[in-house]
């Protein structure tokens, strides 16, 4: 199921945005799935990085409030991750709508 959820997010990253996502094939337990590079409308490469880490499941769209939907991770993966030297993302994509 992961697998899906880095495609998805991959198709949205590069086809949407028109940004480049690149895979992270070496995950462990904490994951980082992937890094998005953002590149200007103009096809300019900036520099800026982003670290993601994909869910994929209908149980993660379960809770909502008035910003969006409520991620309940680990404590000890939340301390991976805010301290993780670029920003990070954590993306929930839903099976049936890839609504992301």
């Amino acid at each position: 199921m992961g697998e899906r959820g880095v495609n998805v997010v991959s198709r949205i990253v590069n086809e949407t945005l028109g940004w480049l996502f690149k895979r992270n094939h070496q995950e462990h337990d904490f994951g980082v799935d992937g890094q998005i590079e953002v590149i200007t409308p103009s096809g300019s490469v900036t520099g800026q990085m982003l670290a993601v880490q994909i869910k994929y499941g209908k149980s993660f769209f379960q809770e909502k409030n008035r910003w969006g939907y409520v991620y309940r991770g680990e404590l000890k993966h939340f301390n991976y991750l805010s301290n993780y030297p670029v920003p990070f993302l954590i993306v929930i994509c839903h099976p049936e709508s890839e609504e992301c």
